[in-house]
């Protein structure tokens, strides 16, 4: 970032002090000495000022007592020139005063001697404020150095903090930090999250984050509801009713019945029609084949269309029956028609009857509804007034219903063909019946390029239905219409078309669902509903029906992408990542339940196990994740390896993955000071030696600055997670070892090490005994230790010893604590009776002992050592 050009405003005082630098203005410092001495002084101190910087020095300020202030300026009064001037004498007598009989009388005054003061009444106020004057500058001097110390640890603390931050959160100056009105996020491949593909799948932690090509018209949010579907789905798997359970939570959570919601709903049932009662991943190979012309993947298209088409014929006949209720279909239909159609006991001209009724129009209603055999029946009935109509579609229409693929068969296809030039072809809007027309194109397939159907074509609902009666992928020529064909008209469309108001997005959603173009319908009900749009492209996943993002540190912020093939993908991983952003610190269980299912593409495996090492690292979460360590030494597995079998993950390749997690985690842990997570890291990798070692440190640095008298240890805690405490943790690790004896005799820990905890555990238990007063159990305690010698027949030669052996042999955790003990130890034998030599013995002993630790003790601990002895 270049540096700012403006400077800061200059100070009332340096504007008034500078001047023009003109030869003729400025005084020259060489010409001073021709100047009154404090003249001189002062034009000094003036050319000097120029140069002093405009805002304030951190300099500090120059202090003269009255004494030395009063002689500088006696030695510049001796300096001024003796020169006579009879102006005075003459302005004076011009007055009235007579200078002369002044200086007589005041010669006749009796002069009398001081009388010689003593030497110290001098020197010591010279010496009292050259002392004080000392001790203000020290102190002065150390206020300053402090002050810089310790700017300069927060400067460098913070800088180094910085750092981890950046590179834990991937937010580095090539990542978030970008220039204004760049792109935040730009693309992957350039930033510092191209360091970790974990983190390109959670996305970063703070600031906006949406996909680029698919902004939510809302922020993300959390729905519980969902979780749970997710969460059982991850329990059951293979056969769960994954798209029932979702759609029963949006009608739960509906909070009105308006159409935009029941439309979302509604997408629900048009993927329920589809994939019927599939298991998990049963389309995945003919979906995500790149072989569009293969014999699976037109199977899927078949499967797509009869379902889309089973989805309008349900939802038309719903319509009907909340029209009509309590009616059959037919009756329904036929009481639907007489209020549209007939007024006055009369019906439309252009409609054929047939004993008074429609008979085209209640064929097509019926078929429209998916009620084809209601259809076939209501035909066969009526076989005498279609002869007189002189036609013969009451057989075509019951071929039509007995075929398995609806298809006439060639013979009976040219019949309805003929007939259908010679009496219906030539559509007249004033005169021919629209359903009839409509009935002999969809059932006949007759002038299968020209797709309209005049008079009949309400709703989009309608249009689409009409179009998938006449898919057939297996058709050749003209008479082959393809789901592809029928996508490109969609696509074509547009969202426009379908929601040209923007205010139904749902219907739009609805038809690319029935489309099969699943990843656009995922895409456009992202931006509108972003929970529907998540949990949409989970159920289309989990059947195979989604084709995923191949790679993600490559495929920039975009959620929809063209692949080379021409096919779409959705950017599912990253999908699932950014959906937990807004819960995965305060429920990281459910956040792990939704990254788990990237590894339904058995491609993205690995893809999953770094977003959800990224996951670790970023909540810190390291019991709820990765697990715990019981009493016994067990590990209670955490959320991650109860789900780690649906990644495909070996028992062995979880051990090897939890040791990667914990070889970046556990010093950064003991970096930053999360003494729990570092013990808890290391006993999970079963590193006791570490765990161990850690909490000796810690535990050491705890009674240090645990003043006398305060209580160390609290209750104890169920977990190690569930503490703070170093000497609960130390606790924590004694009931391991002492639960897994294999731990010590295999020696998975040093005898020093552990021998060193034990210690420092000793210690406390004495520490707390002298904060409740009990002065001989606190040297029992310490007694037992065997640090000092606390036996009072020991020779000073023993106490001497024992020191050095102290010094040299103990770990310096256990060292450092020595000066306290001893304290603590005099302080006790100072409530006992002094008369008593035993308590004399070992106050002697202490004393020797301290004094070899002279040199490693505070100037007042040994002072309050020495204190305490007197007493004796």
């Amino acid at each position: 970032m270049p540096e700012s050009t403006t400077t800061a405003a200059p100070s009332a005082t340096a504007a008034a002090v500078a001047k023009p630098t003109d030869t003729n203005t400025t005084t020259k410092k060489s010409d001073n000495k021709f100047l009154h001495p404090v003249v001189a002084l002062l034009a000094e101190l003036d050319e000097s000022s120029r140069n002093l910087p405009n805002s304030s020095s951190n300099l500090g300020t120059i202090q003269l007592g009255i004494q030395e202030i009063s002689k500088r300026a006696c030695a510049l009064r001796k300096d001024l020139p003796n020169e006579n001037s009879t102006k005075a004498h003459y302005l004076l007598a011009g007055s009235g005063v007579n200078a002369e009989n002044i200086q007589a009388e005041l010669k006749s005054f009796k002069s009398q001697a001081e009388p010689v003061a003593p030497l110290d009444t001098y020197e010591r106020p010279q010496k009292e404020e050259s002392a004080l004057l000392a001790i203000e500058e020290l102190v002065q001097s150390s206020a300053i150095d402090y002050d810089n110390d310790l700017a300069k640890h927060i400067s460098l603390e913070w800088v180094v903090r910085k750092k981890q931050m950046t590179s834990l959160f991937g937010i580095g100056k090539n990542g978030r930090e970008t220039t204004k009105g760049g792109n935040q996020f730009n693309r992957l491949g350039s930033s510092s999250w191209s360091t970790s593909i974990g983190r390109a799948v959670l996305g970063p932690i703070s600031g906006a984050i949406e996909f680029t090509d698919a902004p939510s018209v809302a922020p993300l949010s959390y729905v519980q509801a969902y979780t749970e579907v997710v969460r059982e789905l991850n329990q059951n798997r293979l056969n769960y009713p994954l798209i029932e359970k979702f759609h029963g939570v949006s009608l739960a959570l509906a909070q009105s019945n308006d159409v935009r919601t029941r439309q979302f709903q509604d997408a629900w049932k048009v993927i329920g029609e589809i994939v019927g009662t599939a298991s998990e991943r049963q389309f995945a190979s003919a979906y995500l084949s790149t072989q569009q012309d293969s014999k699976d993947a037109i199977a899927l298209r078949k499967r797509i269309v009869e379902g889309s088409k089973r989805f309008l014929e349900r939802q038309f006949f719903e319509k009907l029956q909340s029209e009509v209720p309590g009616q059959n279909i037919v009756e329904a239909v036929k009481t639907v028609l007489t209020k549209k159609f007939n007024e006055d006991g009369k019906w439309v001209p252009a409609l054929e009857i047939i004993d008074n009724l429609p008979v085209w129009a209640i064929i097509y209603y019926l078929v429209r509804a998916g009620s084809l055999k209601e259809a076939l029946a209501y035909t066969q009935s009526s076989l005498e007034g279609f002869q007189k109509l002189g036609t013969s579609f009451p057989s075509y229409l019951k071929a039509f219903v007995e075929s398995a693929d609806n298809l006439l068969p060639k013979n009976l296809l040219d019949n309805i063909r003929k007939e259908f030039n010679e009496q219906v072809r030539f559509y007249d809007e004033e005169n021919s019946d629209p359903f009839k027309y409509a009935l002999y194109k969809l059932i006949g397939r007759c002038e299968a390029d020209k797709k309209t159907f005049p008079g009949i074509i309400n709703t989009a609902e309608d249009w689409l239905w009409t179009h998938l009666m006449l898919i057939q992928e297996d058709g050749e020529g003209a008479d082959k219409y393809t789901l592809q064909s029928l996508q490109l008209t969609v696509t074509n469309f547009g969202a426009k078309y379908f929601n040209p108001e923007g205010k139904m997005p749902g219907l739009y959603v609805q038809v690319l669902l029935m489309c099969g173009l699943f990843e656009k319908a995922v895409h456009y009900a992202y931006t509108h509903s972003a929970v529907d749009g998540v949990h949409y492209s989970i159920g289309l996943t989990y059947y195979g029906l989604l084709r995923p993002v191949t790679d993600v540190l490559q495929s920039g912020l975009d959620l929809l992408y063209l692949n080379k093939y021409d096919l779409n993908e959705l950017n599912f991983a990253r999908l699932m990542g950014f959906y937990t952003r807004e819960f995965r610190r305060s429920d990281p269980v459910d956040a792990v339940e939704y990254l788990i299912l990237i590894s339904f593409n058995r491609d993205q495996t690995n893809l999953c196990l770094e977003a959800l090492k990224e996951l670790v690292y970023e909540t810190r979460e390291y019991a709820t994740l990765l697990g715990e360590v019981g009493p016994s030494g067990s590990r209670i597995p955490g959320a991650i390896e109860r789900r780690i079998k649906l990644v495909g993950e070996t028992p062995a390749k979880f051990d090897a993955y939890l040791r990667e997690i914990v070889t970046n985690a556990a010093p950064r842990a003991v970096e930053d000071g999360y003494i729990p997570d570092a013990v808890l890291l290391y006993l999970l990798n079963e590193d006791y030696e570490r765990a161990v070692d850690i909490v000796n440190r810690a535990l050491g640095e705890q009674l240090n600055h645990t003043p006398l008298g305060s209580f160390i240890s609290k209750p104890r805690s169920v977990t190690i997670a569930a503490t703070d405490d170093a000497a609960q943790l130390a606790q924590h690790l004694m009931a391991i070892f002492n639960a897994t004896p294999r731990i010590l005799t295999e020696q998975l820990v040093r005898p020093f090490t552990a021998r060193t905890c034990e210690t420092l555990l000793k210690i406390v238990y004495a520490r707390d005994a002298f904060a409740q007063g009990h002065a001989d159990l606190c040297l029992q305690h310490v007694d037992d230790t065997g640090i000092l010698v606390l036996d009072p027949n020991a020779t000073i030669a023993d106490v001497r010893a024992g020191a050095q052996r102290a010094q040299q042999q103990l770990d310096p955790a256990v060292v450092h604590t020595l000066p306290s003990l001893l304290v603590m130890v005099m302080r006790c034998l100072n409530q006992l009776d002094p008369r008593d030599p035993t308590v004399r013995a070992l106050s002697r002993n202490c004393m020797v002992y301290a004094g070899l630790l002279r040199a490693r003790m505070d100037r007042e601990v040994f002072a309050e050592l020495t204190n305490l002895e007197i007493r004796y």
